[in-house]
């Protein structure tokens, strides 16, 4: 890495008096005094921003919170996803926005020069500016209109394009990149490249706001890194003072919801941070079209683009839509392993903030290297583990050796089939009903046999197939399937799915049997026997599993006795038609 690190504070100032004129290197007239008197004028600016916008939010909720009530903004427990306690007041992004926005209009029209003393005629917004407003706005809208009425998740990503093209039409984008003596052109794909990645910091900060403080704690420290890019780079004063105001009207937010919360963002709060902070990305670091530059941003976003890569992943390979509910994200990891909330919370700061402070480094030194060994760090004590995505990950690649060899290389010789399962969330052992479902298979002839378990109030998730050998080397037009709902206390938890290539009229009449083998063996394992032990090795700060909330709630749902698994045959003969 050179000696890249060593030369951070004088390179910082070089950067700092380089904007006062324009050019990259020190101002011939100033002294290192001088400089450094400078420099630490701006930090204490954007630091008395941070406060002001902090105290801003503070002095808005209660007034929100009242509005809220009246008009109905709040977010009530369903016992099934939603497993708070009381009705919570979703006024968070606006109380955001509001101290925000007044925080730097007053800022940059009335104390630029103030904020900004080496800029000799002082901040003044661009166009870039009102785009990144009027975008805030929009998918502000947006997201209290879904809030507080239910908007269709189709309906909201056409929104979501709506945003992202204010922004790309006022100048948020870029064409190249710089690496090493190479410059690579985007061409035709650059627009779909920032719609890409305004699209996924929208939605990849919307996925985490799943617990007590989580969005929040990532909002606020990558605001607080992309601040520090700022006023580092160049030209980017404007956006240092938006960074920091943003930075302190989370921090002032998240007054009130650290757990337990009294409000929560809502999903206009949580799309206006992403969509904030890739706009900062873009106009802070990504504009220079340097590789460093590049990685900077990724790795402060580090963790909210793995979680929302894994969702992805868990809900493709398992059948699901894209849009499907489940407790397999990041802070319902955490909060699994048996940790309080606070501790979860905490242990969030430190996973982003070590990828926020590798970015950091990365842009002010010019190596990439300080981002990518932070992420490469994070991520690897986060999967290999197998505290979060170790699961995903190994079907990925259990999905890729079938496609590269054409073998399916799960447990089982050639003449049985084969079987894969996964335990992606919980320790309840669903093998037990996926055992009675394989050895039916077996027994009466059919090829092939999926279930698929998806119970967040329960926080279990796991899926297995199993394949027989003639499934793995015969294609017929003239196999048929049948998928039967698993139904326990008149909520649906998974599906059964039975394949067969040949004798349909015989399996058909063999499916009651099915239905009244899994009937039986279910209230075994929802709660006729005690959990498995966990596989997930011991972390500092984990106590082991089963003491963690779930969601926003500070105490796991209770679980549903054996009575309550009924109506599994009932459902599955109205469903099943062949």
């Amino acid at each position: 890495m050179r000696d890249g690190f060593v030369d951070f504070p004088e390179r910082g100032l070089n950067f700092l008096v380089g904007r006062y004129n324009r050019t990259d290197g020190p101002h011939p007239s100033l002294t290192q005094s001088t400089m450094l008197d400078l420099f630490q004028w701006k930090l204490i600016s954007l630091l008395a921003v941070i406060a002001v916008s902090g105290l801003g939010v503070a002095l808005l909720v209660p007034l929100l919170v009242r509005l809220a009530i009246v008009v109905g903004l709040v977010d009530k427990p369903d016992a099934k996803r939603k497993l708070h306690e009381r009705t919570i007041p979703l006024v968070g992004g606006i109380a955001i926005f509001v101290a925000t926005v007044t925080i730097v209009t007053l800022g940059v029209s009335q104390f630029g020069q103030l904020l900004a003393p080496d800029a000799s005629e002082g901040l003044t917004f661009t166009l870039k500016h009102y785009g990144l407003l009027a975008a805030g706005a929009s998918i502000l809208i947006l997201g209290v209109l879904d809030d507080r009425f239910k908007i269709r998740g189709r309906i909201k990503l056409i929104g979501q394009i709506g945003v992202a093209t204010i922004l790309i039409a006022t100048g948020y984008f870029f064409e190249q990149v710089h690496v090493g003596a190479q410059t690579i052109q985007f061409g035709v794909f650059a627009v779909l490249i920032v719609y890409f990645w305004i699209l996924g910091t929208i939605n990849s900060v919307n996925l985490l706001d799943g617990a007590d403080g989580f969005a929040g704690t990532l909002g606020f420290v990558v605001s607080l890194s992309m601040a520090a890019m700022a006023f580092l780079g160049k030209e980017t004063a404007v956006e240092a003072v938006i960074a920091a105001a943003l930075a302190g009207s989370i921090g002032g937010f998240l007054w009130f919801n650290l757990p337990p919360a009294k409000i929560y963002l809502g999903d206009g709060g949580s799309m206006l941070i992403g969509l904030v902070l890739g706009a900062l990305a873009i106009s802070t670091a990504l504009k220079e079209e340097t590789l460093y530059a590049f990685i900077a941003p990724i790795a402060m976003l580090a963790i909210p683009i793995l979680d929302s890569g894994v969702a992805v992943m868990r809900r493709q390979m398992t059948g699901r839509g894209i849009y499907a509910v489940d407790r397999g994200h990041l802070h319902h990891r955490l909060l699994g392993q048996g940790l309080s909330p606070q501790m979860a919370v905490l242990w969030m700061f430190v996973l982003c903030g070590t990828t926020a402070l590798g970015g950091v480094l990365s842009f002010a030194t010019r190596e990439s290297e300080y981002a990518v060994v932070a992420v490469v760090l994070v991520m690897g004590f986060l999967i290999a583990g197998k505290v979060f995505g170790f699961a995903e990950f190994s079907m990925a690649g259990r999905r890729v050796r079938q496609m590269t060899f054409g073998v399916v290389g799960g447990r089982g010789d050639r003449t049985q089939g084969t079987k894969d399962e996964y335990q992606l969330q919980g320790t309840r052992d669903w093998g037990q009903l996926f055992q009675v479902a394989q050895d039916f298979a077996e027994a009466h002839g059919l090829d092939k046999v999926r279930i698929d378990i998806n119970a967040p109030w329960l926080h279990e998730s796991y899926h297995a197939v199993w394949k027989s050998r003639s499934a793995k080397l015969v294609e017929s037009q003239d196999e048929w399937g049948a998928q039967f709902p698993l139904i326990i206390h008149e909520r649906v938890f998974g599906r059964v799915e039975v394949f067969s290539l040949t004798r349909a009229a015989e399996a058909y009449r063999c499916l009651p049997k099915l239905m009244n083998l899994l009937e039986n063996a279910g209230p075994k394992i929802v709660g006729g026997q005690p959990p498995k032990t966990s596989q997930v090795p011991a972390v500092p700060g984990f106590e082991g599993p089963g003491s963690a909330s779930v969601g926003h709630s500070a105490r796991p749902e209770p679980r549903p006795a054996d009575q309550d698994f009924v109506g599994f045959r009932q459902s599955a003969e109205a469903s099943s038609s062949l």
